[in-house]
């Protein structure tokens, strides 16, 4: 069940502008990543309910089957001798002390309960990095390249942008008379896979060709070395191969050289990708349209800082934030020079320090989360409102960048990428706002469409009101009983709101249904 709600309107100034807010944006679409982190290693869901979930997936087009995540649970023994050897350890420290006057050992007994108890602890913690360190030595997966699994028939790799970019083509089923294309971007945690519910039949029901990528960090993408990450593990690096898969002339273009119709897609965090791609100066805003579902834009209203200062202070009145804002960036303009050098010296820092130490780290811990099928059980039940859903379909779907040999590493760069040392690292020139740009386009012509889940647990659909609030044109529309992935749990629903506003027959100047 659908229905188009207006947003109440808020109240803005004619200057006022929403902005990207990154904390935020990073916020919403890991959420039901770090939640089910949580809920999977608090609980040891891994050993307990975790191997239901097949270890194995078949290679779609072959009789090839490859294990996926750990091999096998721990047996109850090999879990009884880690924690052994971690008990020794820390026994051997407690009672026997390194005597550095003599240079030999010397007997300390444990004399109280206290000493026990403490003994106890520290094994029960030295446990936990025992267990990953005896998983990752002997129960760990082999890992694959991207080419040896692919993850369906219409998988494809290309070069866009710089790098080896996985993506999943459809193509439509008149070629001769086609002139629509398609492009997907998926969500934090997902990759093009996420889009293979609705994909296919999209590109039948428009007569379209059909791409869905798997951004940097994500799925079957090539994972950028270290000493090149700059600016790669971005959503801005995302949006440029977006527009290079799109270019004019790249294969699997009309004979034409181009397409009249670009119909750019993206959900939560992917949704800001498709933001990016859509105001650039590729895309027409007659022949482009907009669809985002379930977007993590976090939309404020801003006042601008140029308020009368002297004004307030004529009439004794207290300033604003805004204004106490604004006299501080006139104090500190004479500083500006530090600043510049603060950055260089952050991204030197970030670049040459934080990543090669962090990354690795980071990636490591991601091991016992990732390549378990509870946790993505887990995760994406938080995301659905039905939970009966997440079957395992769903969940190989999630699981499956698992396979590829370093993985890790990417994911892990990519998290780090978004962190405040990064922003500042790889600060530039300040750009539009992206809601006033996409306001300029939607003015000019571009059609925007916004599904979500009127039940979203991650994303409130409020913030989509307040995006359309920001920007009328907006043709919002809430799926009920529907949470943060209408396209992978409403397909059918999703499907039918797309059919009555993108069919060739509906003219583009068409006003939202109600």
């Amino acid at each position: 069940m659908c229905r188009n709600r207006s947003s109440k309107s808020s109240t803005t100034d004619s200057n006022s502008s929403g902005l990207i807010d990154g904390a935020s944006v990073l916020a919403c679409a890991v959420a039901p990543v770090a939640e089910g982190t949580t809920s999977v290693i608090a609980e040891s869901a891994m050993n307990r309910g975790d191997y239901e979930i097949p270890h194995t997936v078949l290679i779609p087009g072959s009789n090839r089957v490859v294990p996926i995540g750990y091999k096998r649970r721990m047996t109850l023994l090999e879990m009884v001798a880690v924690q052994a050897a971690a008990a020794a350890l820390v026994l051997l420290r407690t009672t026997w002390g390194i005597n550095l006057r003599y240079g030999g050992f010397t007997r300390r007994p444990l004399s109280s309960f206290l000493n026990l108890f403490i003994v106890a602890a520290l094994s029960r913690l030295l446990f936990v990095p025992f267990q990953l360190i005896y998983r990752e030595l002997f129960l760990a997966p082999r890992l694959n390249k991207p080419e040896d699994v692919p993850p369906s028939t219409s998988s494809q790799f290309r070069e866009a942008a710089g790098i080896k970019v996985h993506l999943l083509h459809e193509s439509p089923p008149s070629p001769e008379t086609s002139n629509t294309v398609l492009h997907f971007n998926h969500g934090f945690g997902a990759c093009s896979l996420s889009w293979e519910p609705v994909l296919a039949r999209l590109a039948r029901s428009l007569n379209a060709r059909a791409l869905a990528h798997d951004m940097p960090g994500f799925g079957l993408t090539q994972r950028v070395p270290l000493r090149r990450t700059a600016g790669v593990y971005t959503l801005q690096k995302n949006a440029e191969i977006t527009r290079a898969l799109l270019k004019p002339g790249d294969s699997g273009s009309d004979s034409e050289g181009g397409h009249k119709h670009t119909i750019l897609f993206g959900h939560s965090m992917g949704g800001v990708t498709a933001a990016l791609a859509a105001v650039g100066a590729e895309f027409e805003p007659r022949y482009t349209t907009l669809v985002l579902v379930a977007p993590a834009l976090t939309a404020v209203t801003r006042t601008p800082a140029t308020t009368n200062l002297a004004a307030a202070a004529a009439a004794d009145a207290p300033p604003s934030p805004q204004q106490r804002r604004a006299r501080l960036s006139m104090l500190a303009a004479p500083f500006r020079g530090l600043r510049s050098a603060g950055e260089r010296a952050a991204r030197f820092l970030y670049r040459r320090a934080l990543l090669p130490v962090a990354s690795p780290l980071v990636a490591l811990s991601l091991h016992p989360i990732v390549y378990s099928g509870a946790f993505w059980r887990t995760g994406l039940q938080k995301a659905w409102f039905d939970k009966a859903g997440v079957g395992l379909e769903v969940v190989n779907r999630y699981r499956w960048p698992s396979l590829v040999r370093r993985w890790d590493r990417g994911l892990a760069l990519f998290v780090l990428s978004q962190s405040r040392w990064s922003k500042v690292a790889h600060s530039d020139t300040p750009e539009e706002p992206l809601v006033a740009a996409l306001k300029r386009k939607a003015d000019a012509g571009m059609r925007i469409i916004l599904i979500h889940g009127a039940q979203d647990p991650l994303v409130s659909a409020a913030s989509s009101r307040a995006l359309k609030s920001l920007i009328p044109a907006i043709d919002l529309v809430e799926l009920q009983n529907c949470g943060h992935v209408p396209h992978e749990e409403m397909p059918d629903a999703f499907l039918d709101v797309l059919a009555a506003r993108l069919s060739p027959q509906r003219s583009t100047t068409a006003a939202p249904q109600s």
